[in-house]
Formats: C-alpha cells, structure tokens, sequence
C-alpha cells in the first residue's frame, strides 16, 4: 500500500546551506531502505514564508506537487499535467 508523507518546515536563510547536505542525507537513507518510493520533493519558498517572512501564492507546480504527495493523482497524470504546465511557461 503506498504511503505518502509530507513535511513542512522553516529554515532560516543562514542556515540553509547547512540543511541543505542533510536533506540530501535523508534522501539517501530513504533510498536505501525504501527502494520502492518513485518520488522526492524538497521545495524552496524563496519568498521566505516561515515566520516573520512574507507568504507567497503557490504556484499551479507547487499546487501540482501537493497534490501528487498527498495521493490525490496517479504518477501518470502527475507527469501530464508538469509537462503541460512547463509547456506553458
């Protein structure tokens, strides 16, 4: 049975290149251990939307990726979708 799990969480903008190597290291560690799992997803709100930042709209790729993370579409209509929407920029 798939299981799709998300995170959300706010790093501040001088620790960044310090949490970026152990996103990396989780990656990897899940990757060995789960061999099944077709998709990793870290995103970057560069608007700082974390506390005393300033919130930002998602895009309709951000809204895509959510909504491929939480199940609501298949892979195959997940990949459709991205590429008409890269298609459109």
């Amino acid at each position: 049975m798939p299981v799709y799990g998300t995170a959300r969480f706010s790093v501040k903008p001088e620790a960044l290149n310090r949490c970026r190597p152990v996103i990396q290291e989780f990656v990897s560690y899940v990757r060995a251990r789960e061999p099944g799992t077709k998709l990793y997803l870290s995103l970057q709100d560069r608007a700082g939307g974390g506390p005393g930042g300033s919130e930002r709209k998602p895009s309709p790729l951000d809204i895509l990726d959510e909504r491929f993370a939480r199940g609501e579409i298949s892979q195959e209509e997940y990949e459709e979708r991205r590429r008409t929407l890269i298609g459109s920029h």
